[in-house]
């Protein structure tokens, strides 16, 4: 793709993710549960990644916004629970010091012993 592909990659799935939003508005309107969210993101997830790699539909997957999929979800469901999103920030430098705790436990294990 060039020599800008590494540094403008983004652009194009901001386009897409401008295009893309929109058809979720009725969806985040009806106010589904937690769960409705995990199962599409999932679900979402796993589709796109088995079609491309048993299609190969995707040269480029970062370039593709089903690509990002996890991340989409859970803005999605912030968006859906504006008024819980203060408690729920609260919260996250506890969860954000917990995984990286247990991820730095899971990356020295091996090297302690």
């Amino acid at each position: 793709m060039g020599d800008f592909y590494d540094s403008l990659y983004f652009l194009a799935v901001a386009l897409q993710l401008t295009l893309l939003l929109p058809l979720f508005l009725p969806l985040l309107r009806r106010r589904p549960h937690g769960l409705v969210f995990l199962l599409l993101g999932v679900g979402l997830t796993l589709l796109v990644y088995f079609l491309n790699r048993h299609y190969r539909f995707l040269p480029y997957p970062g370039s593709f916004v089903l690509w990002y999929t996890p991340a989409i979800v859970l803005g999605l469901y912030l968006a859906s629970r504006l008024e819980l999103l203060p408690r729920l920030l609260r919260f996250w430098p506890l969860a954000l010091l917990a995984a990286g705790g247990a991820w730095g436990d899971i990356c020295l294990w091996p090297w302690m012993f």
